[in-house]
């Protein structure tokens, strides 16, 4: 029995051949993705950073009550401890 065909198949050779093809019927290059802000994107990207930057706490009010709470001279009144709270139960929901 004689088997006539083509011989081993190498599929690289087959897929580089397709895509130079492919790139000689291309006009223009892949520009690739690109992407537009709307103005109010653009903002909110701005104020992001702009926080980012700042500190995550207020050094100078942290360092003034650590030094009234080492003197002893920090109090606060049960009425605004009392108001505070409630603000912030409210405030919540």
């Amino acid at each position: 029995m004689k088997i006539n065909g083509q011989g081993p198949v190498n599929p690289f050779k087959i897929y580089h051949q397709q895509q130079q093809l492919k790139q000689k019927g291309r006009k223009t290059p892949d520009k690739g993705d690109t992407l537009e802000l709307s103005p109010e994107a653009r903002q909110v990207r701005e104020l992001v950073r702009q926080g980012a930057e700042l500190p995550d706490v207020r050094v100078e009010l942290v360092r003034e009550i650590k030094s009234r709470l080492d003197n002893q001279v920090y109090h606060v009144s049960p009425q605004q401890l009392a108001e505070s709270i409630l603000r912030f139960i409210y405030e919540e929901k």
